[in-house]
Order: structure tokens, then C-alpha cells, then sequence
């Protein structure tokens, strides 16, 4: 069972390499711990860093924290939501999302000449 638990290839892979600051492939994860596995620094003035945790409960749940955006979002399991939280995380290392009420707010249209 010991192996269902370990860090995959795969998993490596799909945070893209110098993201990716988790244990090396084979390398149990804690049961029902939570363990750094990415990191997004930003990328545009208006972004903030990310960090990407993933519990093994064999099955994996991820979560997704930017403090300088006001998110904390943590999911149930499958490839959908481990997805949902690379996007979320990349969309706060861009600057393109943010959890703050109000933060957002769109700029006037230019006007028609």
C-alpha cells in the first residue's frame, strides 16, 4: 500500500519543472498531510506567489494558497481539481485573480473618437 502513497513521475511533470519543489518521484507523502509540492512566483507586477500543497489520503487532495490575494481553496480529488488549482495558482502568479472584495475593479472603457 506504501506505494499508492509515494510521489509519481507524472504528478513531477504536471507542475512543470522549476515549479515543482516537492519530493523526489518514489518518496512517500505523510497520510493526511499536507506537503509543498509547487511554487509560482509572480510573474507581473499585479501577481503574488502561490504555494501548491497535495495530501495523500492515498487519494489526492490539493490546495492552493496566495496570501497576497486573499486565497485559500483547498479540493476534493481527481485531475480535474489538481487543474483547477495549477490555473488558480498561475492566475494569482499573473495578477489576473484575486479573492480581495473590490480589488478588481475594471478600468473605465476608452472613449469612442
Amino acid at each position: 500500500m506504501g506505494d499508492l502513497y509515494d510521489m509519481r513521475n507524472d504528478e513531477i511533470k504536471f507542475w512543470g519543472g522549476s515549479r515543482y519543489v516537492g519530493p523526489k518521484e518514489g518518496t512517500p507523502l505523510p497520510h493526511g498531510g499536507w506537503t509543498l509540492v509547487a511554487y509560482y512566483s509572480a510573474s507581473h507586477p499585479d501577481g503574488e506567489p502561490a504555494e501548491v500543497y497535495v495530501c495523500a489520503m492515498p487519494a489526492r487532495f490539493h490546495q492552493v494558497t496566495c496570501k497576497g490575494k486573499g486565497i485559500h481553496l483547498i479540493t476534493g480529488t481527481g485531475v480535474g481539481a489538481r487543474s483547477l488549482v495549477r490555473d488558480i495558482a498561475a492566475a494569482c502568479a499573473e495578477g489576473t485573480i484575486d479573492g480581495q472584495p473590490g480589488n478588481m475593479t475594471a478600468q473605465s472603457p476608452l472613449p469612442i473618437v
